[in-house]
């Protein structure tokens, strides 16, 4: 399964993260992990 997410800032910016795996649940969270990821490296 693949999972998108979005997730927005407490500076207004708009980030996206996506999540692949055969478990809906862990696509899910992998999709948040890598949308704070990419909010941490900004």
């Amino acid at each position: 399964m693949r999972r998108k997410t979005e997730i927005k800032t407490a500076r207004g910016q708009t980030l996206y993260g996506a999540g692949i795996d055969t478990n809906i649940e862990l696509a899910s969270i992998k999709a948040v992990v890598s949308a704070l990821n990419r909010a941490l490296a900004k």
